[in-house]
């Protein structure tokens, strides 16, 4: 392929991703080879492009918008690399033409996401801190990502050692500046309660928005840490399609586990209904510590299930009861600000990684890796299984 974007020569064909919004590819530039995600929207308008002037001024600002995000969050984001927290940044955004582009040094994984819960219990527990690492170091510069799932989070084995790099930062925002509701996508199933009540109501509306906070991540981080340590995601109740819409109800949200009481205390806090229940990515680390040293002292029960297993009795999260579910999946009803619609989806020790005096995993960091995208507001754009490399 001979055409050149910016520098970076494509070595294969763009190839679709993110449910539709994006493509991506490998490419090359100075003999190193690159990640190349293309922004499908939004279209910069440019002489010859169609449209009355209107329109190409409307097309204009959402650009700026859209500009102004992306770099914004990626300085936010730079001197943040190399502080030990295994975060996957961006290293360059860039427009063509019509199109936006970003680059960042190729990285591959070698463990999918749902391969996780089949490697040794305390390499499990390394994951874990590694990505609980990640997240203290994000949060601590009072940035949210926004879009925590098991796509997002690039996992690669070295011998014994297992590493979880945090990536993609598109839906990246601070606390009091979050973006307008079907600006905010990403995966449904693994929203907070108040991040899906957001996304889903007409407006957004500024109450909604003030309850988006860094604890917002922590949710999202229980049900990736369940799925994890267990294999099999959070048991929903009755027809409920997400636990976000369970959680606003005030329904109960079953943990499989039996690998170690702390941790499923741990796990069943970070899933608590009020965000100022849950504790921050700091307690989450220094929790999992204390689970590390339960298993290698043998005071912890050995995990008795495989991932095609279910332990005879899960423990119950309770959250504060909303009110009656009705129909279980919630339905437009006057100044209501949920979901309109049904939405129907189907032993390695510590020193295996290097660890700072203040007890933050160490590991070099880089890459960036596409991933699926959804708009709540009315589904109009759903989630396709193309992926791009490492899982999203």
């Amino acid at each position: 392929m001979d055409e050149l974007l910016k520098g970076y020569r494509p070595t294969e064909p763009f190839r679709v991703a993110g449910g539709g919004q994006c493509e991506w590819t490998i490419a090359e530039k100075g003999g190193r080879p690159y990640f190349i995600k293309k922004f499908l929207h939004p279209k910069f308008p440019v002489e010859g492009s169609p449209g009355s002037s209107q329109t190409k001024e409307r097309q204009r600002h959402q650009c700026e918008i859209f500009e102004s995000h992306q770099r914004s969050v990626m300085k936010a984001l730079h001197p943040l690399v190399g502080s030990g927290g295994n975060l996957v940044v961006p290293t360059d955004f860039f427009r063509v033409g019509t199109t936006y582009y970003k680059a960042a040094d190729w990285v591959t994984a070698n463990v999918a996401p749902e391969a996780v819960a089949e490697i040794p219990l305390q390499a499990r527990i390394i994951v874990l801190l590694t990505l609980s690492a990640s997240l203290r170091i994000l949060h601590g510069e009072n940035l949210v990502h926004g879009d925590i799932k098991p796509a997002n989070i690039l996992l690669t084995q070295t011998g014994e050692r297992y590493i979880s790099k945090l990536i993609d930062f598109d839906d990246c925002f601070r606390p009091g500046s979050v973006p307008d509701p079907e600006s905010l996508v990403g995966d449904f199933k693994y929203y907070s309660p108040e991040l899906g009540e957001y996304i889903s109501s007409d407006d957004g509306g500024e109450k909604l928005a003030v309850a988006l906070t860094t604890k917002s991540d922590i949710y999202a981080l229980g049900l990736v840490f369940h799925q994890f340590i267990t294999g099999k995601t959070v048991a929903l109740p009755g027809l409920y399609k997400t636990s976000w819409q369970a959680s606003l109800d005030g329904q109960r949200l079953e943990l499989a586990m039996d690998v170690s009481p702390r941790l499923e205390d741990l796990i069943k806090n970070m899933l608590e209904r009020e965000p100022s229940k849950r504790p921050s990515a700091g307690e989450v680390f220094d929790r999992l510590k204390d689970v590390q040293r339960d298993l290698r002292s043998g005071s912890s029960p050995s995990p008795s299930f495989t991932r095609t297993s279910r332990p005879e009795a899960a423990r119950p999260i309770v959250a504060p009861h909303r009110d009656d579910p009705g129909d279980v999946v919630p339905k437009t009803s006057p100044g209501s600000s949920r979901l309109k619609i049904n939405m129907s989806r189907s032993s390695t020790p510590l020193s295996s990684s290097e660890e700072s005096a203040d007890g933050r995993i160490v590991e070099p960091t880089a890459g960036m890796i596409p991933r699926p995208r959804l708009t709540m507001k009315g589904l109009h754009r759903m989630p396709v299984d193309e992926e791009g490399p490492g899982g999203s």
